[in-house]
């Protein structure tokens, strides 16, 4: 009797081995596809950041003027990735250092890191904010030389809102929209 115990002991402790490893395979399958996606993902974002980058440099104004929100909306969404972000529109303004557009974005990207870490890294985050400001209200000077006082308005409202110390929400959605 005492060997059919083990017999059933050891065919459990198989079963629970082999319901282990075939686990564990499953999983290590399920890991390396969702980090095969991760890098497709990073590889379809290069290519369409080229893209728009070449459009940037076209001589036709209105694929240029596209390019250059799709640039914009492309650094929005990488807002985490500060680096990333800064270096896209400081490629814009390299070639047009008078785009309120790349300004703003920039101040609102340097603004929303600063909002993020300011109680992690207070140096950091005051830095962001000097920067911050400094892009909105080139951001607001620029939209007033070009008549298109709403959007200057609408920054100086989340200008006097982050001097106040007001909630994100409320200075962060009164940046005008990119279109």
């Amino acid at each position: 009797m005492q060997s059919i115990r083990d017999l059933r002991t050891i065919n459990a402790l198989r079963q629970m081995l082999l319901g282990a490893c075939l686990s564990g395979l499953f999983f290590g399958y399920l890991a390396e596809i969702e980090e095969k996606e991760k890098e497709q993902e990073r590889i379809e974002e290069q290519v369409k950041e080229q893209k728009l980058f070449k459009d940037f440099n076209s001589g036709d104004s209105k694929t240029r003027a596209l390019a250059e929100i799709g640039l914009l909306e492309e650094a929005l969404e990488n807002t985490f990735e500060l680096k990333r972000a800064e270096s896209i529109v400081n490629k814009i303004l390299a070639k047009d250092p008078n785009s309120p557009e790349a300004h703003m974005v920039l101040s609102k990207i340097f603004l929303d890191n600063w909002w993020l870490i300011k109680r992690i890294n207070p140096p950091n985050a005051l830095e962001n904010k000097r920067k911050g400001l400094k892009h909105l209200r080139q951001a607001k000077s620029l939209y007033k030389k070009k008549n298109m006082s709403s959007k200057a308005q609408k920054l100086e409202k989340a200008e006097s809102a982050i001097q106040k110390g007001e909630g994100y929400s409320v200075w962060f959605n009164s940046f005008p929209k990119l279109r």
